[in-house]
């Protein structure tokens, strides 16, 4: 018991970072500064940056549902299959820069320099992207025979630049823990989008109307972000040499286009599989919903980074960048049960958002699922590797899956249905996990508590079984609800959630004397 408080007290210290602070002296305090108001300021920042990141699961899938509700099959195929293009192009930007600004940023004490420079490579990297997918749309139209195919990436490319503007202002903010402004422009972007493509889609614009709303919800995020680059970006900042950002650059976008592949390769392996367009987007809503998990992964991965790179300017700071990063893997493992319920109750999940054209969507969910809370734990075990320094070893491993993929997937989808695929899919991604924990053991000696994973696993086995009891459609919320709440109940019996972990909770909110 007082292991476990003694854990938590640590990890509650590692959070001790004032968010506007440029200087750091460690030869005066053997931990980070900030006071009280500052602890509780960075961490309801980090609860609203967290919240901001969960609307993009949540309006995904209001989107996902209008669009499916007013779209054919066809004409949802033909969104997802752009979306998910220019969703790659954007990771391949995010993949160059992202990591690396938020580790340059947060583990230097001038950080002017480095944000200046990785604003100007967000910049450069986004413009010469737009032009280049530009220029390839007319043969990506015919590689992949979908007809409308261009129209929609000549609109939906417009986003490339402006996302690469909106996103390094965020990795920057991130990197200096002003949460609350990436929280703010993350909410902005995702309700600007749901917004727009009901406002353009109910004019009669149809997938046109749809990718356009995304692009100007895109705007919206960058015309805010501006002003919070004028410290930066001013004219008398000196410019980080850019020979900086490409030394641990290299490994970290490999690694992060690799993920992203290993994530996203059986849709398009489908498609060239020559399963119909309507197939795939029976795939797609299913993995909508399968990989809400990671989507919600995204600003505590980031976070985490940060942490952990501010940690780094501490001296001892080994012990509790530990602490922090085990603790993190621990509330990975404690997602379990959660995703389970959603497997065993994916029937009655499908039927209530997608209706009863999607009906075989729903044992692909039941995997899917699965699969989206792997992706979390390989991602934040990840983000242990580059705060190490360590990231080589993962990439090796992660081009062979990759590659097993790529050989694999098309010989099983002929002989199968989308569900062989699913499986497959998870099955690697099981594999890709386990070794990323193996790695993060070696080198850093982080390996998520073995009761917990053992408690989290029965308990994820009881959560399902209970979840495939069915309930008449408007019982369903009900349903899911109380069996939430019977999973806490049994993690906090378990001695899994304890009396720390609720000080901990509660001390977010508690007012300063």
């Amino acid at each position: 018991m007082k292991n476990q408080r003694a854990v938590f007290y640590s990890l509650y210290k590692s959070f001790h970072i004032r968010p506007e602070a440029n200087v750091i002296d460690q030869s005066r305090k053997n931990i980070l500064p900030g006071t009280a108001s500052s602890k509780q300021h960075f961490l309801r920042g980090s609860l609203l940056n967290i919240f901001a990141d969960g609307l993009i699961p949540l309006v995904g899938m209001f989107i996902s549902i209008y669009l499916i509700r007013r779209l054919a099959p066809e004409g949802y195929g033909l969104y997802t299959l752009a979306v998910t293009l220019v969703a790659l192009v954007e990771k391949v930007l995010i993949s160059l820069w992202n990591r690396q600004t938020i580790k340059q940023v947060s583990e230097t004490e001038n950080w002017h320099p480095a944000a200046k420079t990785a604003f100007y490579l967000f910049t450069g990297s986004g413009l010469l992207f737009c032009a280049i997918l530009i220029l390839v749309s007319p043969a990506l139209e015919n590689i992949l025979d979908v007809n409308g195919l261009q129209a929609v990436l000549m609109i939906l490319t417009l986003e490339v630049p402006l996302f690469a503007v909106s996103q390094s202002i965020v990795a920057i903010q991130t990197a200096k823990n002003v949460l609350h402004r990436t929280a703010l422009l993350g909410a902005v972007r995702w309700v600007g989008r749901l917004i727009f493509i009901i406002l353009f889609v109910e004019n009669g614009l149809s997938v046109h109307g749809a990718v356009l709303g995304i692009v100007t919800a895109c705007l919206l995020e960058t015309i805010v972000a501006l002003p919070f680059g004028k410290r930066f970006l001013s004219s008398n900042i000196p410019r980080l040499p850019f020979q900086q950002f490409y030394k641990a650059a290299v490994h970290i976008f490999l690694f992060e286009i690799a993920f992203f592949l290993l994530m996203y390769s059986d849709i398009y392996l489908l498609k060239f599989a020559g399963i119909d367009i309507g197939q795939v987007g029976i795939y797609a809503a299913a993995k909508n919903i399968g990989y809400v998990p990671y989507f919600l992964s995204f600003s505590f991965s980031s976070i985490l980074l940060s942490t952990l790179g501010n940690l780094k300017q501490q001296e001892n700071s080994a012990e509790a960048i530990r602490v922090v990063a085990s603790q993190a893997l621990r509330l990975c493992i404690l997602g379990l049960p959660f995703c389970a319920i959603a497997a065993g109750a994916s029937g009655e999940i499908i039927e209530l958002l997608y209706g009863d054209a999607y009906q075989k969507a729903a044992p692909l969910l039941s995997l899917l699922i699965i699969g989206g809370n792997l992706l979390v734990i390989g991602k934040i075990a990840s983000v242990i590797l580059i705060s190490c320094n360590h990231l080589q070893s993962a990439l090796k491993s992660l081009i062979v899956l990759l590659i097993g993929v790529w050989i694999g997937l098309p010989w099983i989808i002929p002989q199968t249905d989308l569900f062989g695929t699913a499986l497959f899919v998870t099955t690697i991604l099981f594999i890709c996990t386990v070794y990323l924990l193996v790695l993060t053991c070696k080198y850093s000696g982080v390996l998520p508590p073995s009761l917990t994973l053992l408690r989290s696993s029965i308990i994820a086995f009881l959560a399902f079984w209970i979840a495939t009891w069915s309930v008449p459609g408007f019982l369903l919320p009900a349903k899911l609800l109380l069996i939430c709440l019977a999973v806490v109940f049994l993690l906090r019996i378990t001695r899994e959630i304890q009396s720390a972990d609720i000080d901990f909770i509660q001390s977010i909110w508690r007012r300063t004397p």
